[in-house]
């Protein structure tokens, strides 16, 4: 009995599929193997349907080969509206920043240094420098005088009336070491002290550091 050939006709060799040869990782095999079971779908009618798909609507570009329109003509028009669409975002963004800094600068009456009326940035200018070394900033003072009486010693004669009011107060007398106390003057006092002992304006008892000073 002869045996019935199973093989498809084919009318003409460009009908007749072509046998291709792949290789994939055998994780992919896997389930490619898997989902063509479940669909109940032999091997090559899925990887047929993958490959129509990718290169009909699958194409992340949108040029499957159903479109009539040149690929690359199209190609360009689509980066050109992304272009586009990217300036106008960015024109948007650049407005909404130049309001902000204007509500600041009403709130703060300080105008932003890098900003001008037309929204054009302009560089600030740096101070002049001196030629012939670095930059220095020297500031200058003013000098204020001192009002008569403040920041120097008083002269050597002008302590005679506080001790003399001094003692007075005490009539108890007071040692030298106390009217120093009392007065904290910026200068010792013991020449005018001694001074003031022989013009006869004071009068002492006792000796050494027991001394005390009474008004005469």
């Amino acid at each position: 009995m002869a045996k019935l050939d199973k093989r498809l006709k084919y009318q003409s060799d460009d009908e007749k599929p072509v046998t291709i040869s792949m290789r994939l990782p055998k994780e992919l095999h896997t389930r490619l193997e898997q989902y063509a079971t479940q669909h109940r779908q032999s091997v090559s009618e899925l990887v047929r349907d993958g490959l129509e798909w990718r290169l009909g609507d699958g194409d992340p570009r949108g040029l499957g080969d159903t479109s009539t329109k040149d690929d690359k003509a199209y190609y360009m028009s689509n980066t050109a509206n992304a272009l586009a669409d990217m300036r106008q975002a960015l024109a948007r963004q650049e407005a909404q920043i130049q309001a902000i800094v204007q509500a600041l600068e009403r709130q703060t009456g300080i105008p932003h240094p890098s900003m001008t009326h037309n929204g054009q940035t302009e560089s600030v200018p740096e101070p002049a420098r001196t030629t012939g070394g670095p930059r220095s900033e020297t500031r200058q003072t003013a000098q204020v005088p001192a009002p008569p009486g403040e920041g120097a010693p008083p002269p050597r004669g002008g302590m005679r009336q506080p001790v003399l009011d001094l003692l007075g107060a005490h009539p108890e007398g007071l040692s030298a070491e106390q009217i120093r106390a009392y007065l904290q003057p910026a200068r010792p006092l013991g020449d005018t002290l001694q001074g003031m002992r022989r013009q006869g304006k004071v009068r002492t008892s006792g000796q050494g550091k027991a001394m005390r000073y009474f008004v005469a």
